[in-house]
């Protein structure tokens, strides 16, 4: 596979890990705080599921983010050498 058409496909996967991360995130601090008040289920998940979905997107996303991080590393070794020589 090219590099262009690899690197597209991290970066849109990067974006959707992103996005459930972050709206899991927000339904676990301001939808379903923990305690024994309060929602139990939204969109009939539970808090539980709210947080494995939050855990697994979040690691995906960081292994996504590495991936993106060594296919651009001879771009980001230039531009170090070139801001700091």
């Amino acid at each position: 596979m090219e590099k262009s058409r690899l690197n597209f496909i991290i970066d849109v996967l990067a974006f959707l890990t992103f996005i459930i991360s972050c709206t899991s995130g927000i339904v676990i601090w301001l939808l379903l705080p923990g305690g024994s008040s309060g929602l139990n289920l939204l969109f009939n998940l539970t808090r539980g599921n709210w947080k494995s979905m939050h855990i697994y997107s979040s690691l995906l996303l960081s292994f996504l983010i590495i991936l993106h991080i060594l296919l651009h590393w001879k771009w980001i070794k230039g531009k170090l050498k070139s801001i700091f020589s």
